[in-house]
C-alpha cells in the first residue's frame, strides 16, 4: 500500500525518478516483433530529456516445445517480411528484425532460458527439426537441440552485427 500510494505522487512517476537518479541510459527489453514506437515517441519528445534503448529478447522464438511457437515465428515472419516457414527464413527473420533494433539504438540482445548450452546441428538435422517443432511434433529433446543451435545463431548473429549478447 506505500508503494502503491508513493507511486501516484508526482516525484515518483518515471520521468522524475530518472532525473533524480540521474539516470544516463535506460534498456528495455523487447519483443523481436515490437514496433519500438515507444522508443520513437521518446526520441521525437523534446520535452524528454533521458535516453531510453531497445534491447532484442528473442526467448519465445527459440522455444519451440512452448504452446505458441509456431505461431510466435509465424508472427515473426509477417513482421520482417520474411517467410518463416523454412529453418533459413527464421535466421533471416532474426537479422531482419536485429537490423531494425540496432537501427531503433539497441545494443544488446538479452536471454533467458533453462540453460545457456550450445551445440551446432547438420544443415538437414535443423531443418528437419524446424519442420517438426513449425507442425508441433517436435519432442522435447528436439526442441532443446533446436534451441542449443539457435543460440549458436545467436552468437553468430551477434560477432557480425555487433549486439552484445548477454545470457542469464
Amino acid at each position: 500500500d506505500h508503494l502503491a500510494q508513493r507511486l501516484t505522487q508526482d516525484a515518483y512517476r518515471p520521468r522524475a525518478l530518472f532525473g533524480r537518479f540521474n539516470i544516463s541510459v535506460l534498456a528495455t527489453t523487447d519483443d523481436p516483433c515490437d514496433d519500438l514506437s515507444a522508443h520513437a515517441a521518446l526520441v521525437a519528445d523534446p520535452t524528454w530529456p533521458g535516453r531510453v534503448i531497445p534491447t532484442f529478447r528473442p526467448d519465445r522464438y527459440l522455444e519451440a516445445s512452448e504452446p505458441g511457437w509456431p505461431a510466435a515465428v509465424t508472427r515473426l515472419g509477417e513482421v520482417s517480411g520474411v517467410d518463416t516457414a523454412t529453418y533459413a527464413g527464421w535466421v533471416e527473420a532474426m537479422e531482419v528484425r536485429r537490423r531494425y533494433f540496432i537501427a531503433c539504438g539497441a545494443r544488446s540482445a538479452d536471454h533467458a532460458h533453462t540453460d545457456a548450452g550450445t551445440a551446432p546441428l547438420q544443415t538437414s538435422e535443423v531443418d528437419r527439426i524446424y519442420r517438426a517443432a513449425r507442425d508441433g511434433t517436435a519432442t522435447p529433446p528436439e526442441a532443446v537441440a533446436l534451441r542449443r543451435h539457435m543460440l549458436l545463431e545467436m552468437a553468430r548473429m551477434s560477432t557480425e552485427d555487433g549486439l552484445t549478447m548477454t545470457l542469464h
